[in-house]
């Protein structure tokens, strides 16, 4: 056989450098794929972790010690399809393609010096097993000499500034890897899916704030529960590409349903991560549109589990000329502390959130107004009167664009006070105003703990909407304000929900009806539920039991059960294991082995392995389960799943 010539390799290694890239581009941090939901109904399905180390609170300062090395395991599983036959001769049949990366490996971060109020660490990969699968091209593995060059260049350790808040300031990379812009955005997820940054408030746990990944820009949604930040991703602005910067509109539509959990140690540092998320892109620019468009889909899945920190010495040795390396800034994944008396007043805020546009750099523009939506939170918490002042300028005509307009909602939101849900209210029901205003001000509603009559009022006024986005948002917010409200004073509430649910037309309105009744958590919703898990469609059954996931203990656990022991459909099935995630395992160990042992449906087994992997530090069974599964089990992607748990779990503490 002819070997190929080397212009043909260099071609190679750029598809596959290319491989993921594109994973990186299209969907940032390598996520997992999370049950379809839409942006509200995911926002109310978050469970938040529980608390079992430290705790997250305001102006909290990350702790380091030169020479301290923390070791991590790291798991990223990406899958992307692009159907793209569009962007050529319509008489060209192209059939979808699928690229598929796994990267597994240790990660370790080094501090090796400080200065001032800054740590600099190096972060560096060891792949321990590599797959890249290009259509069309040889698969990469570990093995030959593909393989080799592209663990080499995973291995390439970067540069980190950290500063006391947690934030990530900057990159550094050799001037090498600069070339190499794939390989260096695939290197950049690790770091910003460990990044936590500490609210300058104490007792701000939930909070709304507009900032940019390796993927472009989003409204990011944050909830803060004992030692764990999770963060959702809930609306794209932009998205980055080759090409620069492309706003989300007409043209290209981006669907988020992204969850990002992290916890954190003793000293503020990541613990564990686990990143989950699915992306589907809709492009049909100049030239395409007319052609049928673009559409891709991306699937993933990035977990971090710290392994043990040492105090062995570590050094700036193999990080050549560090402080003269090019900075590649890594935007920060939460707002800017600000301080917990920023001495702005509140029209100084306005004015200078005014001025993020004018801003050249998009890093600048994030971070600028993630700190003021935060000082404006305080501002708010400290003066409820404050909420007045916001309404009337989102109340202006073309006083605001959808960015300034996102950040006054957001701080809204974060407060929570009963000024601001008034506020929110008077933007819901202001016929003024854009549906996405609506839907911005009604999903700030679902996080409210203690929603008020006018936010409700509100609420239940949009359902009676001729929009059907601003009615199904409603109906979803409706279900979790019900939830914040507790079974008795949201009692009204689910009525009116399940009423709406009887009088459908439709099959869709059933649906969304299903999922916001399952958001109430409510017992008089359960008999509807379990009347609709009778259904002799799939689509009913799998939202029903999926709505069981908040319901009471006792009767849900039995039909969640019944599901997985007696269902047909392997999505249903599937989806009373996302159900189980919700529940205490322990009243379900019976029926998780007898899946694990009998499903003929790899996918459902798979479920219940993640499942497990995730619950291992509140599940004590979760460990002995796996240990079987990774030798026992028939399908060798199942073993190798359990394999990694088992691999990457934080030792269990004396």
């Amino acid at each position: 056989m002819t070997a190929p010539k080397p212009e043909r390799r260099a071609v190679r290694l750029g598809r596959v450098g290319g491989a993921i890239g594109l994973v990186g581009a299209v969907a940032g941090l390598a996520w997992f794929t999370r049950e379809p939901a839409t942006a509200a109904s995911h926002a109310s399905q978050a469970r938040p972790p529980q608390a079992t180390a430290a705790t997250v609170t305001g102006a909290r300062k990350l702790r380091w010690k030169v020479g301290a090395t923390r070791r991590y395991e790291v798991t990223s599983s990406s899958k992307l399809r692009v159907d793209a036959g569009a962007l050529l001769d319509p008489s060209v049949k192209v059939p979808p393609q699928t690229l598929k990366v796994d990267i597994e490996g240790s990660y370790r971060l080094d501090v090796i010096a400080e200065q001032q109020e800054h740590a600099i660490v190096r972060a560096a990969l060891t792949p321990r097993k590599i797959r890249i699968e290009v259509p069309g091209e040889p698969v990469v593995t570990d093995q030959g000499s593909l393989g080799a060059r592209m663990r080499a260049l995973l291995a390439t350790p970067l540069v980190l500034r950290i500063s006391r808040t947690g934030r990530i300031e900057g990159v550094r990379m050799p001037q090498g890897l600069t070339t190499e812009q794939n390989v260096a955005l695939a290197l950049k997820q690790i770091p910003a899916a460990m990044q936590v940054v500490f609210p300058s408030t104490a007792g701000m746990h939930r909070w709304e704030g507009i900032q940019q990944d390796v993927t472009g820009e989003f409204l990011a949604g944050y909830v803060v529960e004992g030692n764990a930040v999770t963060i959702e991703k809930r609306r794209y602005l932009a998205v980055a590409s080759p090409q620069g910067r492309m706003t989300v509109g007409a043209d290209l539509g981006v669907t988020p349903r992204s969850t990002l959990t992290i916890e954190v140690d003793d000293d503020g540092w990541a613990r564990t991560s686990t990143a989950e998320e699915r992306l589907d892109l809709t492009y049909g620019g100049p030239g395409v549109k007319e052609r049928g468009g673009v559409n891709a889909r991306h699937d993933g899945r990035l977990v971090v589990t710290w392994s043990e920190t040492t105090a062995e010495g570590a050094t700036d040795e193999g990080v050549v000329n560090w402080r003269e390396l090019d900075e590649h800034p890594l935007s920060h994944v939460f707002p800017q502390d600000a301080g917990a008396d920023d001495p702005r007043p509140l029209a100084e805020l306005l004015r200078d959130l005014k001025a993020v546009s004018a801003l050249k750099s998009e890093d600048e523009r994030s971070r600028e107004s993630a700190a003021l939506l935060q000082a404006i939170t305080e501002r708010l918490l400290r003066d409820p009167g404050a909420a007045r002042a916001l309404l009337d300028l989102l109340l202006r005509p073309g006083e605001l664009d959808p960015e300034e307009a996102g950040v006054l909602i957001g701080a809204l939101g974060s407060s929570g006070t009963p000024a601001s849900q008034e506020a929110l209210g008077k933007i819901i029901t202001n016929d003024a105003l854009s549906t996405e205003m609506h839907v911005r001000a009604m999903t700030q509603l679902a996080f409210v703990k203690t929603p008020t009559e006018d936010a409700l009022s509100a609420v239940r006024q949009t359902m009676g909407s001729t929009n059907d986005e601003e009615r199904s948002t409603s109906r979803l917010i409706l279900g979790a304000m019900a939830r914040s409200m507790g079974t008795e004073s949201g009692a009204g509430e689910v009525r009116t929900l399940i009423d709406q649910y009887e009088k459908a037309s439709s099959l869709d309105e059933q649906l969304l009806l299903l999922s916001a009744l399952g958001n109430t958590g409510s017992p008089d919703a359960l008999p509807l539920i379990l009347r609709a898990l009778g259904s002799e469609r799939p689509s009913m059954r799998l939202e029903a039991v999926r709505a069981l996931r908040f319901m009471p203990p006792g009767v849900a656990d039995t039909a969640i059960d019944r599901v997985l022991h007696l269902e047909e459909s392997e999505e249903v099935r599937k989806g009373a294991v996302f159900a189980l995630s919700f529940r205490d395992l322990v009243r379900h160990a019976s029926i998780i082995g007898t899946v694990l042992s009998r499903d003929v449906s790899t996918t459902v087994r798979l479920a219940v392995v993640n499942l497990l992997g995730a619950a291992m530090d509140k599940y004590e069974p979760a460990r002995a389960i796996l240990t079987s599964v990774a030798t026992a089990d028939p399908d060798a992607d199942i073993r190798s799943a359990a394999a990694a748990f088992l691999q990457s779990a934080t030792p269990r503490r004396p």
